[in-house]
């Protein structure tokens, strides 16, 4: 049909007489002024009676229209009630066939124009013009409107926030309401307190492999679906951090690793526990603690308040510190006792190198330790030279100094090389202080001694005194020569020659 109008509305066919030379079976157009009038609708008709269908030359648009000129209705009345635009076959009331891409219906005020088309198999309704486009109910003057920067706005008086606004009419209503073939819904809105998105169950966010479940009793769960606590994180590789903070310098992190949780920062920086808004502990970067106060180089462990570090155990230690070559426990105190041990039927103390215990205090407050009583005194020439268990005498070359014995029933003698001493005395002008040229001289108790069988067989019970063997000790047979020169006591036999036994050591 080209681009001409077929004309099947309020088309009267005339079946009984002729009108205007119309003869029968003929199609004109009604008016429905009174007396009515018929406009022929014939081809090749004279001009001067008829509009001719199959086209017409020289008309005068102000003369020659299909309408009314007294501001009366045009009503066209089709038999079958469809109207087709570029179709000879309209399906529906009213049908316009156009090429793809092409405008259909179009309606302008001269200045916007607003149209349909079809474009690549889809439909479209919107403007021609660089103006927005609204779809309104009720000749609202708000209804969704898509701006010509391809915004969307929904029942909003506001310029557009964002490629979708959407404005509600209360604060408590939601904006958008999703629901599923269950009616189950998803809510998202906002009030004057907070944007809201609600559902009726449990909310997933979910980006690649990873998901935030948001549960209906208030519970979120990362990397799982069965949040246990307000907040649950699961992670699936040992070392891999569970929840971070950090304001681009600091990082606070937590993560598991071998079967155990650890809570710190990944940077180089340290960390601080607080409670009620108060310093607990302080963690350095070094490994050193301190608790109501800031770590202490000179200890790994430095407590700090009214009461320092208490430590109570049931069955075990109540306090351990193990230090490489610095100080194990540090106590330091200003009006209170530095130390404070306390018991039931344990020991209060353990002093233990090396797997052995070298001291300890019982319950009743007894010290345990070593059998002998010593003073740190310098040795006369090469310490290396001696070892435990000589005999010592003052040194006249070296006043304040000791040397090896080596005169019989010598009046000099000052005790003996001590093993382990359980007390060293060593001040040095009010300093206690071993310098490396001294070594422990037993002044009484129970030391290996070395002795020699030269003034005959010893026998347990014996005075001892000193022998012409250098470092020895020998029976005393002499006792007016023994007078201030008896070590002490034989507590071992000694047949013959040389060799070391257990000397109770009571100078005298």
């Amino acid at each position: 049909m080209n681009n001409h109008i077929v004309l099947r509305l309020a088309l009267i066919t005339f079946a009984i007489v002729a009108i205007f030379g119309i003869s029968r079976g003929a199609t004109a157009i009604e008016s429905q002024q009174t007396p009515r009038s018929y406009l022929p609708l014939v081809s090749n008709a004279p001009a001067a009676v008829a509009w001719d269908i199959g086209g017409n030359a020289g008309t005068n648009p102000l003369l020659n229209f299909l309408g009314t000129t007294d501001g009366k209705s045009l009503i066209i009345q089709p038999g079958s009630g469809n109207v087709g635009i570029g179709t000879t076959a309209p399906n529906q009331k009213l049908s316009v066939q156009t090429a793809t891409g092409r405008s259909g219906v179009a309606h302008t005020d001269g200045n916007v124009i607003v149209s349909t088309s079809i474009f690549t198999n889809t439909g479209r309704i919107g403007t021609l013009t660089n103006h927005p486009l609204t779809l309104f109910t009720n000749r609202s003057p708000t209804g969704l409107t898509l701006t010509t920067n391809n915004e969307v706005v929904l029942a909003s008086t506001v310029a557009p926030q964002g490629k979708l606004t959407i404005q509600t009419d209360r604060q408590d209503q939601s904006a958008i309401t999703l629901f599923d073939p269950t009616e189950e819904s998803l809510q998202i809105g906002v009030n004057s307190r907070f944007a809201f998105l609600a559902a009726s169950q449990p909310l997933l966010f979910a980006a690649g492999n990873g998901s935030v479940l948001l549960t209906s009793d208030g519970k979120v769960g990362i990397g799982t679906d069965t949040p246990s606590a307000r907040l649950t994180v699961r992670t699936t590789q040992d070392g891999q951090h569970g929840i971070r903070q950090t304001d681009g310098t600091v990082n606070l992190t937590t993560f598991i690793n071998s079967g155990r949780g650890y809570l710190g920062t990944d940077s180089n920086h340290p960390l601080t526990l607080l409670s009620g808004g108060r310093t607990v502990m302080n963690l350095g970067t070094d490994g050193r603690i301190g608790i109501g106060t800031q770590p202490d180089t000179a200890a790994m462990l430095m407590a700090q308040g009214t009461d320092g570090l208490v430590g109570v155990g049931t069955t075990g230690v109540g306090v351990g510190g193990v230090a490489t070559t610095g100080i194990g426990v540090l106590a330091r105190t200003t009006t209170g006792p530095s130390l404070l041990l306390q018991t039931g039927s344990g020991d209060f103390a353990w002093g233990i190198s090396s797997d052995a215990r070298r001291f300890h205090i019982t319950n009743d407050g007894t010290y345990v330790t070593g059998s002998d009583f010593a003073e740190a005194l310098p040795a006369r020439s090469i310490k290396d030279s001696y070892s435990p268990g000589d005999v010592l005498v003052l040194s006249t070359d070296a006043p304040g100094g000791v040397e090896r014995a080596s005169e019989p029933y010598d009046v000099r003698v000052a005790g003996v090389y001590s093993t382990r001493p359980g007390v060293l005395g060593a001040d040095k002008d009010g300093e206690t202080r071993v310098d490396i040229g001294d070594v422990p001289v037993a002044l009484v108790g129970v030391v290996p001694t070395k002795v020699s069988a030269e003034n005959g067989p010893i026998q347990v019970g014996d005075q001892l005194t000193t022998s012409a063997t250098p470092g020895h000790a020998m029976r005393c047979a002499d006792r007016a020569r023994c007078l201030g020169a008896i070590i002490g006591k034989a507590m071992e036999p000694l047949k013959e020659g040389t060799g070391t036994i257990k000397v109770l050591v009571t100078l005298r």
